[in-house]
């Protein structure tokens, strides 16, 4: 998932002040937010093209999970999986 990325595999960046940094999840959420333009557009390419390295490992995690919700749903006589996971909560579907 998206949480188990390490920093290790995210490229180091400049920051405004030109210092080398590793970029991480909350490093990106800083130099994002820089005015430097040239700066965001490095913390963007850097945390993005990692995921896209990953994408269809994450889109075959997301579609198991989705079947395993749908199964799950189906054998105990639910809709669907939405009606399922609201179900407990007391959440008219």
């Amino acid at each position: 998932t998206i949480g188990n990325f390490r920093s290790a595999l995210f490229k180091i960046v400049k920051d405004d002040n030109g210092d080398d940094i590793q970029l991480s999840h909350g490093v990106y959420g800083k130099l994002i937010e820089s005015t430097n333009r040239e700066v965001r557009k490095a913390a963007f390419k850097g945390l993005y093209s990692v995921y896209d390295q990953f994408k269809h490992t994450m889109a075959t995690t997301l579609i198991g999970n989705v079947k395993v919700h749908n199964f799950k749903a189906r054998v105990r006589n639910y809709k669907d999986a939405r009606e399922a996971a609201t179900t407990s909560n007391h959440i008219p579907t």
